[in-house]
C-alpha cells in the first residue's frame, strides 16, 4: 500500500481532533507557570511553549522537544500531555513549533528552523528564568528525532555547518527516531508525491539527501544519547541501523527497545499514550537517562 499526501492528510486531521481532546482533558496548563506560544522568530510558526516543573520539584533540567510528523504535519502542542509526565517529576520543558509546510521550506529549513531557537534559547537563558546550571537535553520523536539529532551532531561538531554558536547540550533522546533519511528515496511505501514533500525538489539525489541525513554525522557526535523504539515501530529497520552506527563509533548510549504485540505499542507510542505501561518505561528509562 503506498502512502500519499492526501491519504497522509486525512489521517492527520483524526489525529489533530483526537490530540485537541487529549490536550483538552490533561491537567491545566497555568500549573507550570507556562510560556505559550513564545516567538523566536519570524513568522507564526517559529514559537515554542515553555512550562516549569512544580519549585518542589524542579530539578533544573530542560527537556526540549521537537514534534513529529512525516516532515509535513504536526504541531508543537500536541506534546503537552507527554511533557506533563517529566513536570510532575521535576523537568523543565520547552516544546518547539518549526514550518512544516510552505514554498522554500524544505527538510534544510527545518533542520535550520530547530538551529533558531536553539540560539535564541540560550541568548535569553535569564529573560526566560532559565539559568547557567540548566542543563538541557534535546528529544525528538519520529521526523523530530532527525531535527534534534542532527542538531546535536551539529553542536558538537561546527564543521557540519549547522550554526549553533553559544548552544551547548548535555544529550540527546530519540523516541523512533527517522535517521537514515537517504533512504526514503528508494522506499517503495511512499508515493512520488510523498516523497517530493517529505524529502524535498531534490529527492532523487541521493548526494543531497545525504547531506541532510543524520546518519552522514553520527561519528560526528559526542554527547550521550537515548534510543527507544518497539516490534511494532514501521521505522525500526532505520532505529536497529543507529543502535549499529552508535555501536561501531563506540558511542554512549542508552537503547530501550519494547517487545509487545499491543497495537498501541507501536510508533512512537510513548509519546501519543504516555499512560501505558510500555510507555511508562521508556519515558521513566528518558528521565533516569537525564539524570544519571
Amino acid at each position: 500500500m503506498k502512502i500519499t499526501f492526501p491519504a497522509l492528510s486525512l489521517f492527520y486531521k483524526y489525529v489533530y481532533r483526537v490530540n485537541d481532546r487529549r490536550v483538552k482533558d490533561a491537567p491545566p496548563w497555568d500549573k507550570y507557570s507556562p510560556l505559550l506560544d513564545e516567538p523566536y522568530g519570524e513568522g507564526k510558526a517559529k514559537v515554542f511553549d515553555l512550562f516549569f516543573a512544580p519549585p518542589e520539584k524542579r530539578k533544573k533540567i530542560l527537556l526540549i522537544l521537537v514534534h513529529g510528523g512525516y516532515y509535513i504535519r504536526g504541531r508543537h502542542r500536541d506534546s503537552y500531555p507527554f511533557a506533563v509526565s517529566f513536570l510532575e517529576e521535576g523537568f523543565d520543558v520547552a516544546s518547539v513549533e518549526y514550518r512544516v509546510g510552505g514554498k522554500g521550506v524544505g527538510t534544510r529549513e527545518k533542520i535550520g528552523d530547530v538551529a533558531e531557537f536553539l540560539r535564541f534559547l540560550f541568548s535569553s537563558l535569564e529573560r526566560l528564568g532559565l539559568g547557567d546550571e540548566e542543563k538541557f537535553f534535546i528529544s525528538g520523536d519520529s521526523a523530530g528525532g532527525h531535527l534534534a539529532l542532527i542538531n546535536a551532531e551539529g553542536a558538537c561538531d561546527p564543521g557540519i555547518g549547522i550554526d549553533l554558536d553559544g548552544v551547548r547540550l548535555d544529550g540527546a533522546l530519540l523516541n523512533c527516531p527517522s535517521y537514515d533519511f537517504a533512504a526514503y528515496r528508494d522506499q517503495k511505501e511512499l508515493s512520488r508525491g510523498m516523497k517530493k514533500r517529505m524529502l524535498g525538489k531534490d529527492y532523487k539525489e541521493k548526494g543531497s539527501l545525504e547531506r541532510l541525513s543524520p546518519r552522514t554525522y553520527i561519528a560526528s557526535l559526542s554527547v550521550p544519547v537515548f534510543v527507544s523504539t518497539c516490534k511494532n515501530d514501521f521505522l525500526r529497520e532505520g532505529v536497529l541501523r543507529l543502535y549499529g552506527d552508535l555501536d561501531r563509533f563506540g558511542k554512549e548510549y542508552v537503547r530501550v527497545d519494547i517487545d509487545e504485540d499491543d497495537k498501541k505499542v507501536a510508533h512512537v507510542h510513548n509519546v501519543i499514550y504516555p499512560d501505558l505501561p510500555a510507555s511508562v518505561k521508556v519515558n521513566r528509562a528518558m528521565m533516569d537517562f537525564m539524570t544519571k
